[in-house]
């Protein structure tokens, strides 16, 4: 009986090594998937720490930020802020955090497109607001590494809370 049990302890334990041993090792496009959805982690960890350093190298030049509503500077729907005001808002550290949420990655060759969420508390003007908003983000490849181009806003921002 005692060989049946180690017969049965060898086979299951040789199973188990050839399912791993056979495991490929990630393809370029997993590997890239891989790493725009820590990209987004690390913009929105960014935004947070003000950290203008970093979100300088990634942002494109000609990147725009397109907001769902004007609720930043109460301006008009669908505003657009360029690099530079991005910057220059950024440098305030007005979050307190900025949470994503699901992420998706949609890669066609140098351009990738990301769908998501976050969460956010802002103030600004002595007004703090805890909202969510859903996006679209464009990215390009280039010498470099990736590039931030485009965030669309897509859906919100929904307010969850609003205090003075």
């Amino acid at each position: 009986m005692k060989s049946i049990q180690r017969c049965t302890l060898v086979s299951l334990l040789l199973v188990f090594a050839s399912l791993h041993a056979g495991a490929a090792p990630p393809q370029p496009e997993e590997r890239a998937v891989n790493h725009l959805v820590a990209l987004e982690k690390q913009f929105e960890e960014a935004m947070v720490r003000g950290d203008i350093e970093f979100l300088d190298k990634l942002l494109q030049d000609d990147f725009t930020f397109t907001h769902g509503d004007g609720w930043i500077g109460g301006g008009d729907r669908f505003r657009t802020d360029d690099k530079a005001l991005t910057l220059e808002l950024v440098k305030h550290k007005p979050y307190a955090y900025r949470t994503p949420g699901d992420i998706q990655v949609e890669l066609h060759d140098d351009i990738a497109i990301t769908k998501g969420s976050y969460t956010a508390q802002l103030t600004r003007n002595g007004v703090t607001r805890r909202f969510s908003v859903n996006y679209i983000r464009v990215y390009v490849l280039r010498s470099e590494g990736w590039r931030l181009v485009s965030h669309l806003t897509v859906d919100g921002p929904h307010y969850l809370s609003q205090s003075k």
